[in-house]
């Protein structure tokens, strides 16, 4: 596991430094760190899983394959090749893309979408999906998926986890 959210006990706005190193406890929330993401996915066939429950208790999965981080001088870039599972490809508008903190901004806009929307993600101009977002509201600010349907669902809990 290397995201998990389930109370909002632990603040994810964080900067770079945090996001490189990780951050909170295993036994609550908490986010491994993209140097031990690259570590784990750089030389290995790895399969990600996101686990997601919505505000409003209706539960998901999302399962990406050939999943991959790069190094922090590619700029932790987020790739993979297929996808399969019952919440929706919400990853796809961000293949491909760099990871973005308040303290570096990598995204795609003319702004700066980390700032914007209180995260941290592999946003683009900027974002589909955000599970570094803001705990237990509904904007775009908060964590969300883009589900199957179409529809914005705000999260409850979230659980990414690799498989090598």
């Amino acid at each position: 596991v290397f995201q998990k959210r389930k109370d909002g006990s632990v603040n994810f706005y964080r900067n770079w430094a945090d996001y490189k190193y990780g951050f909170g406890n295993q036994l609550g929330e908490y986010w491994l760190g993209n140097d031990a993401l690259h570590l784990l996915t750089k030389d290995a066939t790895c399969t990600l899983r996101v686990d997601l429950e919505t505000l409003n208790g209706v539960k998901g999965y999302s399962k990406f394959t050939n999943f991959n981080i790069s190094s922090e001088s590619g700029g932790y870039r987020m790739s993979y090749t297929s996808y399969s599972g019952t919440a929706g490809d919400s990853f796809l508008y961000h293949k491909g893309i760099k990871f973005s903190t308040y303290d570096k901004d990598n995204d795609l806009s003319s702004g700066s979408c980390a700032k914007s929307y209180s995260g941290a993600w592999w946003y683009r101009s900027c974002h589909r999906s955000n599970l570094n977002g803001l705990y237990g509201g509904k904007s775009g600010k908060h964590m969300q998926w883009k589900w199957r349907n179409g529809n914005v669902e705000y999260m409850r809990k979230t659980k990414m986890m690799i498989k090598c």
